[in-house]
């Protein structure tokens, strides 16, 4: 198998199958641990058709909203305007479509509690989406309206899942479907359904109508013609299956008649009703006796499918080990994703564009400091230069006789300046005080408490005594710049 495509965080592989619109394949989603995904992937030639973009985005914009075992799980929608990707839980299986062609090749029928399993598992999954409400708690009123085999996936686990909510009908759609056109593969449309009048009963008549087909083996309407069969449609007349299928209990040919009733009225009020009818109608099979017959017709295909997913889960891993940056044709890509709620649902469906770089790991924001940490910081530089003040002040009285010797020419003279200010902190001559005095806010630090000396050592203020003339040992003081200034009462 051959990687197509790289997508941001997604990687497309071979294609599963393609309709008339896009085609899905098997795929990656990657991460700290990467697991397969189905990828529904636009046709190019639609990718910038608005229309058809919206309608993809509404298709996983609404399954968001169905959580039930019996639907495949839509798990994101990616779009950069050239590739168009809906994003789906890989379920290990095959459509009833390719099923039933198995079943006519080998010229054997479904059996009844196959069937029966497989439809009642199509009609809970059914149920859910009728039921499915947004963000606020309003009904959606989803009808699937293209309930057919092709859109039915049965599991290798002995499940059934509905997918393919492409041309659903739900209020609340970004693209309205009220256009007066049909939705659906004419076989399979209920008479109304012609007319452009739809509800939950248009899905019961098509899920009847392929209960029908599994165990005739074949369509009940048939036509040489779309016009031909268009008229079938219209006129109702599904045939009893107990004219086409013989052993079918009478009980099981009322179900099925109910269920595709001409009139609505007529039929099963819901899908739920119609799957509790089949099973009170017939045997249901297990999960076991369905997953055997899944594999007895599609073992071999399963399988090789099986050493696709560990070919391409591999060759993620090697990719991953061996490279750290996003690779030269991926692209940025945009994903849709509601908004999660913590405290209950908001009042509207909001859809976030988030614009993610495939590859490329953000920078982590570091925490931002504790409140009153600048205030602190400022007052530990202020200590800090305090303790250089005092070791100047202390340096004054175990080095007199150095100052006593400095020539008094080669210093500035200046009887006005006394001491400096208490805010400021006095550096040696021999450093820039610039870099060093800081003055205190009065508000935020505290001056640092003034250094108890002993009362008889000599020399140990910094602030002269005018009263005291004998006090000139030293004879000179340090200002605000360092420089030394000789006191009046001490010149010679």
């Amino acid at each position: 198998m051959s990687r197509l495509l790289e997508h941001g965080r997604y990687a497309l592989y071979d294609a599963l199958g393609a309709g008339a619109a896009a085609s899905v394949h098997l795929g990656v989603s990657r991460g700290r641990q990467s697991y397969p995904v189905a990828i529904k992937r636009l046709h190019e030639g639609l990718a910038r058709d608005s229309t058809a973009v919206a309608r993809l985005f509404d298709e996983v914009r609404l399954s968001r909203h169905i959580v039930h075992p019996n639907v495949v799980k839509v798990i994101d929608f990616v779009s950069d305007g050239v590739v168009v990707l809906a994003i789906m839980d890989y379920f290990h299986g095959e459509p009833l479509s390719r099923l039933l062609n198995d079943t006519r090749r080998r010229q054997v029928r479904v059996p009844v509690t196959i069937a029966a399993a497989i439809a009642r598992d199509m009609l809970r999954g059914l149920q859910a989406a009728h039921e499915a409400r947004d963000e606020s708690g309003m009904l959606l009123s989803i009808v699937h309206r293209d309930a057919t085999p092709e859109n039915v996936l049965v599991g290798a686990d002995g499940t059934a899942k509905i997918t393919d909510f492409g041309v659903a009908k739900a209020d609340g759609r970004l693209i309205s479907t009220t256009d007066g056109g049909v939705r659906g593969k004419i076989a399979y449309l209920a008479p109304e359904q012609v007319g452009g009048e739809v509800s939950a009963q248009t899905d019961v008549y098509a899920a009847g109508l392929v209960l029908w087909e599994m165990l005739a083996g074949e369509r009940p309407l048939q036509g040489g013609t779309e016009a031909e069969l268009l008229v079938q449609v219209l006129s109702g007349d599904v045939p009893a299956i107990r004219t086409r299928v013989e052993g079918i209990s009478a009980t099981l040919e009322i179900v099925l008649a109910r269920a595709t009733a001409k009139s609505p009225d007529r039929r099963y009020a819901s899908a739920a009703l119609f799957a509790d009818a089949i099973e009170r109608a017939v045997p249901v099979a297990t999960p076991g006796q369905l997953a055997a017959w899944v594999r007895d017709l599609a073992g071999e295909r399963l399988s090789h499918r099986e050493e696709l997913i560990r070919n391409m889960l591999a060759e993620e891993e090697h990719q991953e080990r061996h490279s750290y940056l996003p690779a030269a044709n991926s692209s940025p890509s945009l994903s849709y994703i509601p908004i999660p709620f913590a405290s209950g649902p908001p009042t509207d469906s909001r859809i976030v564009l988030m614009p993610t770089s495939p590859g490329v790991a953000l920078p982590m924001r570091s925490a931002p400091p504790p409140r009153g940490s600048t205030a602190r910081n400022v007052a530990l530089v202020v200590a800090a230069l305090a303790m250089v003040g005092v070791g100047v002040a202390w340096g004054s009285q175990v080095l007199p006789k150095q100052a006593a010797h400095t020539d008094p020419g080669a210093v500035e003279v200046d009887a006005g300046i006394a001491a400096p200010p208490a805010s400021v902190v006095v550096a040696p001559a021999a450093v820039d005080a610039s870099a060093v005095a800081v003055l205190a806010d009065a508000g935020s630090v505290s001056a640092p408490e003034p250094v108890a000396t002993p009362a008889q050592s000599p020399g140990v203020n910094t602030r002269p005594k005018t009263a005291a003339p004998r006090n000139c040992d030293p004879p000179w003081v340090l200002d605000a710049k360092g420089i030394r200034r000789y006191k009046p009462q001490c010149m010679p």
